[in-house]
């Protein structure tokens, strides 16, 4: 519940909020409709609750409600709100758990309306290249985010990466980490992590917390998957939520070391074998 005295104060708030949520974007017009859907100017000064919804025309809709009164001032349109931010995914088979991390990764970094569909197009053509396409390769992650670094169009010129893969002993969680960096830029990691000897698994890390990383899986598993305190499956609680938090240690084990098969879930692997790809905004 809120109070203001004006109508402008009430639009100057929610305009904060909106602006903090979707990257300080200007919204570009504010118009308020009565019942009757003639404008009005002013609005008696009450306490009002609010309903929000958003369109898939990403228009926002706000409803005041007056409390000493049955009647609603009618919605709070506000229009050209083209940013809203797209909700991750999961994967759609047992095997795309890469084309899938690498879209929620731009859907974390960017809107709707700033992915060109070019980009769409070639990630799922240049993933699952594996035989029978059953996988991705380490090479196919890798040019692709050597073109995703590259790629330029002039209707999309909001789209601006700069992407890096690491690989080998360059992967690692400890002062130094170049994953660390790139999350703590606001920044967005694509993580190959090893389930057993011979499965990979892509995830998308989305920020580092007190020695866990926060992770979104395209694959979302059940407590019962992993019996250790290291690795935990949460329920995300905003569009951009993660579902699994690991711990640092957990994740850097050796895989030679770890005795069991509910050991060798969600670690790095060997150092060999360890590839990431780092992705942040250019524009950042």
């Amino acid at each position: 519940m809120i109070s203001s005295k004006s109508p402008t104060s009430i639009v100057q708030f929610f305009c904060h909020i909106i602006s903090a949520c979707f990257r300080q974007y200007p919204l570009t017009d504010i118009v308020y409709l009565s019942r009757s859907n003639k404008h009005k100017s002013t609005m008696p000064s009450h306490c009002y609750t609010v309903n929000m919804a958003v369109t898939a025309d990403s228009l926002f809709f706000f409803q005041f409600n007056r409390h000493d009164q049955s009647s609603l001032l009618g919605p709070i349109i506000l229009k050209g709100v083209s940013h809203v931010k797209i909700p991750f995914r999961h994967q759609v088979t047992n095997y795309d758990c890469a084309p899938t991390s690498i879209i929620n990764a731009l859907s974390y970094l960017f809107n709707r309306k700033e992915i060109p569909p070019f980009i769409v197009h070639r990630i799922y053509m240049d993933c699952l290249d594996a035989e029978s396409f059953r996988g991705t390769s380490g090479r196919a992650i890798q040019n692709l985010g050597f073109l995703l670094s590259q790629y330029k169009e002039q209707s999309f010129r909001r789209f601006a990466l700069k992407s890096k893969t690491i690989t080998g002993r360059q992967v690692h969680f400890r002062k130094s980490s170049r994953i660390l960096r790139c999350l703590n830029s606001h920044g967005a990691v694509v993580l190959n992590l090893q389930m057993n000897h011979s499965e990979w698994h892509c995830v998308l890390g989305l920020r580092a917390e007190e020695n866990w990383l926060h992770c979104y899986d395209p694959a979302p598993r059940l407590r019962k998957f992993a019996h250790t305190d290291a690795i935990k499956f949460i329920t995300p609680t905003e569009p951009h939520g993660s579902n699994l938090i690991i711990r640092f240690d957990w994740l850097s084990k050796d895989l030679e070391k770890a005795q069991s098969l509910q050991e060798r879930k969600y670690i790095l692997g060997t150092e060999e074998e360890r590839q990431c790809l780092l992705l942040n905004r250019a524009d950042d």
